[in-house]
């Protein structure tokens, strides 16, 4: 219920949109000295919609960065050689605005490499999910759980031959996790080179170009 003075306009938005698709009605209720009264008003309905927002990791410390075998590193997102270690990134995305009765549709990455090794074509960038919050981790076990098999996408692209955007669709792999993340309000993404013989990668992180997650969704 929601409550107001005489002559009050009462604003219901925030309510309607939290409500499923379906037919609803809403009741008011008065009371005061000279009695009580009860207003009904006709049903009206909330047809399912579609919807395609960007979500990004917050401008905290940890939502994106790298981390190599002894160090873990804010911002900046580097995959593959790293002076002498063998570095890998990741990225935490801020979802807590998709509404809890979504159901998502379809998932797109996108991320601006400002760097790229000699031979970007031998360079393949892979990704995984994490079940574990990188802001709060630990350098080697969140280093293990990027590289944790049982958390591969099984996708990977080339770095790229150009400085610049690349979009990756992740719908396949990062549906259903998503869907399962939502009430927790992120959801976090790693990525590591599969041939640990090539060069580097580098990323950017929440600073700048964020990296973006599209997501398309109905409230059903």
């Amino acid at each position: 219920p929601k409550y107001s003075n005489i002559g009050e306009n009462v604003e219901f938005s925030e309510y309607i949109q939290k409500l499923k698709p379906g037919e609803y009605r809403f009741r008011a209720y008065a009371k005061s000295r000279g009695g009580e009264c009860n207003i009904d008003w006709k049903p009206f309905k909330i047809e399912s919609q579609i919807f395609t927002e960007s979500f990004f990791p917050k401008t905290k410390p940890y939502w994106t960065g790298r981390v190599d075998t002894y160090n873990k590193i804010d911002e900046g997102i580097i995959v593959g050689k790293a002076a002498l270690n063998k570095s890998k990134g990741w990225i935490k995305f801020d979802v807590s605005k998709i509404p809890y009765n979504a159901q998502i549709q379809k998932t797109k990455l996108k991320y601006y490499i400002n760097k790229i090794s000699s031979e970007p074509e031998k360079f393949e960038l892979c990704f995984s999910i994490l079940t574990i919050d990188p802001e709060n981790s630990k350098a080697n076990t969140l280093r293990n759980e990027i590289i944790n098999l049982n958390n591969f996408i099984d996708k990977c692209e080339n770095c790229g031959e150009r400085l610049g955007w690349e979009e990756i669709d992740l719908t396949n792999i990062l549906k259903n996790q998503l869907q399962n993340n939502i009430l927790n309000g992120w959801i976090a993404i790693g990525l590591f080179e599969f041939n640990e013989d090539a060069d580097n990668c580098h990323i950017h992180g929440y600073s700048g170009n964020s990296p973006e997650l599209i997501v398309t969704y109905t409230n059903n």
